[in-house]
């Protein structure tokens, strides 16, 4: 997936670029002016382009009017702060799929681009299954590396944000686990600080950035996909888990998918 973004605020632009490599996706160019604009996205031909109301010369409808005039097969979503439901409606009748009004996250648009490019994210199946003619050796190693695929699987189908740190402590946190469940007892004492000696951070920002992972998660509203994740309706919009709960709800799926 590429886009491109046009937006004269190089604070707002840089920011949505490295959100959106973040999420795996190009940003095939850049640019403050709408005329540009224009130019960029004939040549490029992105899967979306994201049109700031932050432009050098000409506006937001104007460029709107252009693309659509010229037939650029492009997804539009429109990031202002304007609120206006008659200038959201001459938007949305000029093509854009998508308008998010300001403020808002460089996360939420980058969302938003998913969903009006039709991106799905897939539902873990049963992800290890050891392969016959293997040798102990290989089935050890094999299984480690099994185990990394499907925590990242879970991760992409209920949301939780890559480009923070809880994301990689959650990992960490998850294989222990797996390898120790009775850790999850100790976690305070022992969990935490395992985490924090393998990324050389102290136990208590390992708790705070987990914790701001499953807040984060939770904000997105994926409960859907979460619950159909672990097969259960066992969270609503306004739960969410604590950090070892969380831990031991993933580790234990895959130790039982295992067995």
């Amino acid at each position: 997936m590429n886009i491109c973004i046009l937006s004269s605020d190089k604070f707002f632009a840089d920011g949505l670029t490295q959100t959106a490599e973040n999420y795996s996706i190009s940003v095939v160019g850049a640019t403050g002016s709408g005329i540009m604009g224009l130019k960029l996205i004939e040549q490029t031909n992105p899967d979306c382009t994201i049109i700031d109301n932050a432009l050098e010369d000409i506006d937001v409808l104007e460029v709107l009017r252009k693309i659509n005039a010229l037939g650029y097969r492009t997804k539009l979503i429109t990031v202002s702060s304007i609120n206006n439901q008659n200038i959201i409606q001459k938007c949305i009748d000029l093509g854009c799929d998508y308008y998010l009004t300001k403020p808002t996250t460089t996360d939420t648009i980058i969302e938003r681009v998913q969903d009006v490019c039709g991106f799905v994210e897939p539902i873990p199946e049963r992800l290890y299954v050891q392969p016959a003619g293997l040798s102990s050796n290989d089935v050890g190693e094999t299984r480690k590396i099994s185990v990394e695929e499907r925590i990242t699987n879970i991760f992409i189908a209920i949301g939780v944000p890559p480009h923070i740190r809880g994301y990689q402590y959650l990992r960490e946190g998850i294989k222990i686990t797996i390898e120790n469940p009775s850790i999850i007892n100790q976690i305070t004492k022992k969990l935490y600080p395992s985490i924090g000696e393998t990324f050389d951070t102290s136990a208590s920002k390992v708790e705070r950035s987990i914790r701001h992972a499953i807040q984060s998660t939770w904000s997105r509203g994926k409960i859907e996909n979460i619950n159909n994740v672990f097969g259960l309706k066992i969270y609503t919009g306004g739960e969410k888990p604590t950090n070892g709960e969380f831990i031991a709800l993933i580790a234990d799926k895959l130790l039982l998918e295992d067995l």
